[in-house]
Order: structure tokens, then sequence, then C-alpha cells
């Protein structure tokens, strides 16, 4: 994780679960190091890895594309890093390129071994992170993960009043998430916001698509 940011993202993002970092939502750090994936990998990592692997029969043997766009240099250049490193574990893959209309049709239809993809959501709240991703049936639920137990939960964190009893429910959802690893989560994006001194009343936001309405922000004279 920490390579793929360091070569597509230029160093801007951050690992995190499957809730944004800083969105109050986020699983907390110093639980999610204990978590596979979550820490800088040892080479006992990497041999556990492999045992793993050969306990349960993974075929070593086959060549696993990986669904890319073309156009987005970033996705590729994570995409090679991920090959790189599942090579590592003896795995085998290639990067499967495709222009747009072609990768999101194959995206939407399932028809892939892997694919990497970035995902832009408009909030940071569970409503869309979850709702938007990991529920049965979801259109943009491109491996048609399903699991009757996170969609009751969701549904009930949807309706829940009490802020601690929500939260509560949302950190179920995300074990189970970790669980099945139905996708993981590579990094999440960090944006630069600049603005000049005399702009008062603005908040950086959480999320690039909030507080847009400038509600609050008027401007001080310049000199």
């Amino acid at each position: 994780k920490w390579e793929v940011i360091e070569i597509a993202q230029q160093g801007a993002g951050t690992v995190g679960g499957y809730l944004q970092p800083g969105s109050g939502w986020e699983f907390p750090a110093d639980e999610l190091v204990k978590r596979p994936g979550y820490h800088a990998p040892t080479p006992n990592d990497i041999a556990e890895a492999r045992r793993l692997l050969k306990e349960a029969n993974f075929p070593l043997e086959k060549e696993w594309p990986i669904i890319v766009r073309a156009d987005v240099k970033y996705m590729r250049n994570a995409a090679e890093v991920l090959v790189a490193h599942l090579k590592k574990l003896g795995i085998k893959t290639k990067l499967d390129l495709e222009e747009a209309g072609t990768f999101y049709n194959r995206a939407y239809a399932g028809d892939f071994d892997l694919m990497m993809m970035g995902n832009t959501m408009e909030m940071s709240d569970p409503d869309i992170v979850i709702g938007q991703s990991y529920l049965s049936g979801l259109a943009a639920n491109y491996g048609k993960y399903s699991n009757p137990r996170v969609d009751e939960l969701f549904r009930q964190q949807q309706v829940t009043l009490d802020l601690g009893e929500r939260r509560r429910l949302v950190r179920e959802i995300e074990d189970i998430l970790f669980r099945d690893i139905t996708r993981v989560s590579l990094w999440w994006d960090m944006d630069q916001t600049l603005w000049w001194p005399w702009v008062r009343g603005y908040t950086v936001p959480n999320n690039r698509y909030a507080n847009k309405e400038y509600r609050t922000v008027w401007l001080a004279d310049r000199y």
C-alpha cells in the first residue's frame, strides 16, 4: 500500500480501511495496523502468505489478468506495483488494459478476475460509502458480493438515531468486510486546498465534494 501511494499518488494518499480516514467513521488506526495487510510487510509475512496459499491449494500456475483503464495513468502505475508485489508471493498476474467504455462494461458485468479501480463518493457517511458498493444487488457492487448480515446491519444503522449505536453497527459491518475481503483498499486520496489569505470563514472539509455552497465564506479587505 505504501509503495502504491508513493508511485501512483506521489505520496498524496493515506492508508485506511473501508471508510475514509478523518471522516469520523474510520477504523481506529491502532486497531487497523493489527489487520493483515495494514502494516509494512516483513519476510515472515511473505513466508506466511506463501504457506497459506499452498495450504489453500491456490492455483499458482495460472496467470491472473488485472483489468485497468488504459487512460488513467495513476491506476496503471498502481496496478504495476500490485503485479510486482503479488509476484513475491508466487502469484502471476498481468495488466489487461481497456479503454473506458469497455472497462466499465466489463466491470458492471462482473467480467474480470481482478480489477484496479477508484471510487468517487460525494459524502464520507456510511450510507454512501457502504451503500454504494457493498450491498447485495447494487450495480456498483462489481464483484457481486452478497452478505445478508451486512445488508441487515446497513438497514439498521440507517434508521438508528443514537450516534454511539450507529457507530457500533457500522463497526460490525466493517469487521465483516475485513473478514470477507470483498475488496482491498490500497489508499485514500489526500487532496491539497489553497485559498487567498483574505478568504475568511472557510473550513476545509474531509471530502472534496463537501462544503461547496460557501454560505459562511466572506472576503476581507485584501490589504
